[in-house]
């Protein structure tokens, strides 16, 4: 809530703690990185995801891919779906969030354009264990469990590569996640 202050000055008031800082946090991104304010739109070439793979490789991917626009306020999943969908940001952001009681939710993180999200699923199909959420207009490109056994069939080589990658992209964030936790105990 805003309070006015001083003709040029706005106080803000926030409900808890979390919401104050998921409200500094986004206007400190928006400031450093407005390239990621969701405007930003790149092909599923140079996403992450497609990092270190050849020209000719990426041309092979790319029919394994479903490619859907969102808008603002779609979920991408809830917590509690079956899920087993790789979702692949090529334009907007997504809010990843936990609900709790009586409708709060706890914000966990957000992805924008070239980033993954829906990893743990895909790789060990169950229970989605968060929301995911746009946060802006956006598309995707969705890689499901059909088109990575057909991938795999076709090309095992690459489809094994893939899953290398993905792999090693979750290791990076586990080791980031661990470290910043170990960081919040001290």
């Amino acid at each position: 809530q805003w309070i006015p202050y001083h003709r040029d000055v706005h106080l803000s008031t926030f409900y808890d703690v979390d919401r104050a800082l998921e409200h500094a946090e986004d206007r400190m991104l928006k400031e450093a990185f407005s390239e990621l304010s969701g405007l930003r739109v790149i092909s599923l070439d140079d996403t992450e995801l497609m990092a270190g793979f050849s020209e000719e490789e990426k041309l092979l991917l790319h029919p394994f891919f479903d490619k859907h626009h969102l808008k603002k306020k779609d979920y991408l999943f809830h917590q509690g779906d079956h899920g087993e969908d790789l979702y692949v940001l090529l334009s907007g952001s997504v809010e990843i969030s936990l609900p709790y009681k009586q409708g709060k939710r706890l914000r966990l993180a957000t992805f924008y354009s070239g980033m993954s999200v829906g990893e743990v699923a895909f790789l060990e199909p169950g229970e989605r264990s968060a929301d995911a959420r746009m946060v802006t207009d956006g598309e995707v490109a969705i890689l499901r469990q059909a088109a990575l056994t057909a991938l795999c069939q076709q090309y095992s080589e690459l489809g094994m590569h893939l899953l290398m990658h993905l792999g090693h992209d979750m290791s990076h964030h586990l080791r980031v996640a661990n470290e910043e936790l170990r960081r919040l105990a001290e």
